[in-house]
């Protein structure tokens, strides 16, 4: 199994991300959402010509569905398991990550982090992962089973809370004004910082009920 940075070091490297480089990363994407994510990327892209994105389904048994999708939008791609040493780097506009286990690293290559299943009524996703890296953080409407997270965060300021149709406007936003980009990381972090306790309370109540 590849160590973390170098699965890093190659999508860096594939997608010619510097340090300076836009890069928008969609985890854990549902059925539905991602013709909603290429659709935004389109959009953004239109403005800020560099911007990458890797877009993470959340579903193994969907990575090939999502690359056909990909395909037919005409825009530049290549599949994470695909990648190789000397693969050629720049071309593409977007990665699929069609692996498993490498996302919660992957989000440390973040500009900002979209959190999927919340645009659409899946119910969402957690936040923490990329609020570990403070990274700014986007996420839908729909977050059901992380009512009190996603409350939490928007709350202390630490997260932007849209829908698509504002997705595009929103992440130009945070892409050209990296003050209130590094501001919202910040607030992120600082969240799970100050909640680790009460996380770590709430699961082991949860382990102690279970039989």
């Amino acid at each position: 199994m590849e160590e973390k940075s170098d699965v890093l070091e190659k999508i860096r490297s594939s997608l010619a991300v510097s340090a300076d480089t836009p890069v928008v990363v969609v985890g854990s994407s549902m059925k539905g959402e991602e013709s909603l994510f290429i659709e935004a990327f389109r959009r953004v892209r239109e403005a800020i010509p560099d911007v990458k994105l890797i877009l993470a389904p959340r579903h193994p048994e969907r990575f090939d569905e999502v690359a056909q999708l990909l395909k037919r939008s005409s825009i530049s791609f290549l599949r994470r398991t695909g990648l190789c040493d000397n693969s050629p780097g720049g071309r593409a506009r977007v990665l699929l990550l069609d692996s498993i286990g490498e996302l919660r690293a992957v989000y440390s290559l973040a500009t900002v982090a979209v959190i999927g299943g919340s645009f659409l009524p899946h119910g969402g996703h957690n936040l923490l992962e990329p609020a570990a890296f403070g990274k700014a953080i986007v996420f839908g409407p729909e977050m059901s089973n992380f009512t009190e997270m996603a409350r939490l965060f928007v709350r202390g300021q630490a997260a932007r809370q849209t829908n698509a149709e504002s997705l595009p406007r929103t992440l130009l936003e945070l892409l050209r004004n990296p003050e209130a980009r590094n501001l919202l990381g910040h607030r992120a972090l600082s969240t799970l910082r100050q909640n680790q306790g009460a996380t770590q309370s709430s699961v082991d109540c949860i382990l102690a009920s279970l039989p």
